[in-house]
């Protein structure tokens, strides 16, 4: 027999199988467990979150001969037909390819018979915003005075093409992106059930990658496997994916951190040369510095499965924290910039060295250190004020001093030259 694509043969079965939409599966579970049923269903969410999913498993615990709960039995006739995509009653439709009112003149008028051997009749309709304007205005007066025997169930990743009027007739649920550590997590699982064999980094990558979605991971995971010849390596799904090489990130970081031009530019070419998207680079760059400023800052609030953790620290103590702020943002605006670039050298490299022309003046230079000056200045609350006064430190010192109105402005505007025993300038 051949194999069923991951996406399919682990499509989750129950409501406790359905990861990272605890929201509505709790919404859901409640309506059942109190038979608070509404008519009409509207579930809406990106690609691969589990829509039709969830659709299939509210069918089955409407129909299953166990009685209507929170979760269906999974074992009885009625679950297995729908499992199976057999159940006669369970009619699922793709609007995508039914999108004219004659299709829909004839779904409905199937609604009008009673079921032939399940509870409900249930329609479960994919794509529902890609129906014709006709064909919502014949949904209506079904989704308003719906037969009682009659349960649909709407999906669309894009609700704001779908009318206010059938909105107002359907109660809506929202499912959200689901977190890449749910999603590594879970195909963790499936690879353990599996018997394969795997690296953690790889998963994080694959979970990153997939933006979101469960079923984009699950295809770039078989992708992984056949590349591999079941083992996925970071290797084989950096090369998969196209991504950076990290060390190779962390590199430019280093050099963005130092003073020597040669190093910058090595950095910089060996990113060039390998031949990742440049927007890609700057997205992991604008991450990567995210991810030093909080903990720079935080050093606790990434836990240890953090990638890196230890360099990123390292890293995150050879900036200023405003030097990582405005590194972030010349990271972002470069993003947006390329398409105005002459080509992806200029774009990318002119990216870098704003990010080292624009940061404070040198931290650690010899003519600054002799400059420093330790000063106790009494300020107009009594409190001492003990800083270390540099032209580096400027800003700190003028935001300690507290002051108002148009020194504070003046100050705040200005920068520190130079400093000796009795005069700044």
């Amino acid at each position: 027999m051949t194999s069923k694509a991951l996406a399919i043969k682990w499509r989750p079965k129950r409501f406790d199988f359905v990861v990272g939409q605890e929201h509505v599966v709790k919404t859901l579970k409640n309506a059942l467990e109190q038979n608070r049923l509404h008519h009409a269903w509207l579930l809406t969410g990106t690609r691969g979150v589990g829509k039709t999913s969830l659709a299939r498993i509210l069918a089955k615990a409407l129909n299953c001969f166990e009685g209507i709960k929170s979760e269906p039995c999974d074992n009885c006739s009625a679950c297995e037909q729908i499992n199976l995509g057999r159940a006669v009653d369970v009619i699922e439709l793709d609007a995508a390819s039914n999108t004219q009112v004659d299709n829909m003149r004839e779904l409905l008028d199937s609604a009008l018979y009673a079921p032939s051997s399940l509870r409900f009749k249930v329609f479960i309709i994919d794509e529902v915003h890609m129906l014709s304007k006709s064909a919502f205005n014949a949904m209506l007066k079904t989704l308003e005075e719906p037969p009682a025997h009659v349960k649909f169930i709407l999906a669309t990743t894009d609700p704001q093409k779908v009318p206010v009027t059938v909105l107002s007739r359907c109660l809506q649920l929202n499912l959200k992106k689901i977190h890449p550590k749910s999603i590594a997590d879970q195909i963790e699982t499936i690879l353990s059930e599996e018997k394969l064999e795997f690296s953690s980094e790889a998963l994080s990558k694959i979970a990153i990658a997939a933006d979101g979605s469960m079923r984009d991971a699950l295809s770039l995971l078989d992708q992984a496997i056949a590349l591999g010849d079941g083992h996925i390596s970071t290797e084989v799904v950096t090369g998969m994916l196209g991504g950076l090489d990290i060390s190779k990130l962390f590199r430019l970081l280093e050099a963005l951190s130092g003073d020597d031009g040669q190093q910058l530019m090595l950095a910089t070419t060996e990113i060039l040369d390998s031949g990742v998207p440049l927007d890609q680079v700057l997205a992991s760059l604008a991450t990567s510095i995210t991810q030093m400023s909080i903990l720079q800052k935080f050093p606790t609030a990434l836990d240890d499965s953090l990638e890196h953790k230890e360099k990123l620290i390292e890293l995150s103590n050879r900036f200023d924290p405003e030097e990582l702020q405005l590194m972030y943002q010349i990271a972002i605006h470069g993003r947006r910039d390329f398409e105005w670039a002459p080509d992806e050298f200029s774009g990318f490299s002119m990216v870098v060295l704003r990010m080292h022309a624009f940061k404070p003046q040198e931290r650690g230079s010899d003519s600054e250190k002799s400059e420093k000056k330790k000063i106790i200045e009494e300020i107009n609350t009594g409190e001492l004020l003990d800083i270390e006064l540099s032209p580096n430190h400027w800003a700190s010192f003028v935001e300690q001093l507290k002051l108002g109105g148009m020194a504070g402005m003046l100050a705040s505007n200005c920068e520190l030259k130079s400093c000796t025993d009795n005069l700044l300038e």
